[in-house]
């Protein structure tokens, strides 16, 4: 459950201001590193731009990067240099559905 804190406060942390970069970390649950979650830099999505492509039925942004997380939780995402602003979400964990965190 504690991961659900500590990915939010990345996600906010980074947001709306990261560019291209290399970001490196650990995803942690209960004090332990998760293993096996997937994460995404997506591009940067405005509320009022999601609803409208939410409504028209567009898909997802592809993301600009991934990254698993390795036996002890840590991540290495490294987005492009002509990458645009981005989120990090966790697209997927082992043995869990789909879960995203997002702004």
């Amino acid at each position: 459950m504690r991961s659900r804190l500590l990915l939010p406060t990345l996600v906010l942390t980074l947001g709306s201001m990261a560019h291209a970069a290399e970001l490196t970390g650990k995803v942690v649950s209960e004090r332990k590193g998760v293993v096996g979650a997937t994460l995404a830099a997506v591009p940067y999505e405005s509320p009022y731009a999601r609803a409208i492509r939410e409504s028209s039925g567009d898909p997802e942004p592809a993301p600009l990067a991934t990254a698993a997380t390795s036996g002890e939780g840590r991540f290495k995402l490294v987005t492009p240099p002509s990458a645009a602003p981005f989120v990090v979400r966790e697209l997927r964990r082992s043995g869990r559905e789909e879960a995203r965190c997002g702004v």
